[in-house]
């Protein structure tokens, strides 16, 4: 209770409160039918003689009261009252946090429920972090396999070219030695090599950037050439 013996002047202390609270202590009084002026409880105007008796220390009581309730509730903004259970020993511990946090029990459990909030965000976002790494291999994963069938399937293509390109530089040596199939193959061996060569050089540089498919390895030119005359070994007609 305000002890009025001390007051001074009834209503002095407005002066002292923020603009925006001395602009909402002059629109209580008017509401209680005091006549005020809107630039009341402001510079010159700071102390307004009003009667010191019961009915105006009442108002001033009642507005002091009023403007206690319109600070807490500012405090409050964002807040609500809740009611829950808590055990003896979890109490304890609440009493516990807030001693080491140096705060009220209020302060720490709001403290604690935001930490522990803020662990679970990092912890979704870490776990979310992981699954779009694994999404990510796996895709690698996926791309890494058809780049390898790709690859079998030109290292295919290109065994078949050099195959048949060495039964055509063959078969072309044939065609202009009409004794061709009475001497040794392997007599048309170097020839037939060195052209083979010369053919591959001619075929990669026609296909342009499809080249770039290939392998840049050597063909196993001796194994395409025992290919290609174990299939032109002439068959046996003696009786």
């Amino acid at each position: 209770m305000y002890d009025y013996l001390q007051r001074g002047v009834l209503f002095s202390w407005i002066k002292k409160i923020p603009p925006v609270d001395r602009h909402w202590a002059r629109v209580y009084l008017q509401r209680k039918s005091l006549s005020v002026q809107a630039d009341a409880f402001e510079g010159l105007n700071a102390y307004i003689p009003f009667p010191d008796d019961a009915h105006h220390r009442e108002i001033d009581s009642q507005l002091r009261n009023a403007w206690r309730q319109r600070k807490a509730r500012r405090k409050l903004s964002g807040r609500k009252a809740y009611n829950f259970i808590l055990t003896s020993s979890s109490k304890k511990k609440l009493d516990t946090i807030a001693e080491e946090m140096h705060t009220t029990v209020t302060d720490a459990l709001r403290n604690v429920i935001e930490l522990e909030h803020q662990r679970i965000e990092e912890h979704n976002n870490a776990l979310q972090a992981v699954k779009n790494e694994a999404r990510r291999l796996k895709a690698l994963s996926k791309t890494a396999q058809t780049i390898s069938d790709i690859r079998q399937v030109l290292r295919a293509t290109e065994e078949a070219l050099y195959l048949q390109t060495m039964k055509s530089v063959f078969a072309q040596l044939q065609l202009e030695n009409r004794f061709a199939q009475h001497v040794p193959p392997d007599a048309l061996k170097e020839e037939a090599l060195m052209r083979f060569n010369i053919a591959c050089q001619d075929t990669r540089k026609s296909m342009g950037v499809l080249d770039l498919g290939l392998t840049v390895r050597s063909p196993e030119t001796e194994e395409l050439w025992q290919k290609v005359i174990s299939n032109n070994q002439p068959s046996d007609t003696s009786l």
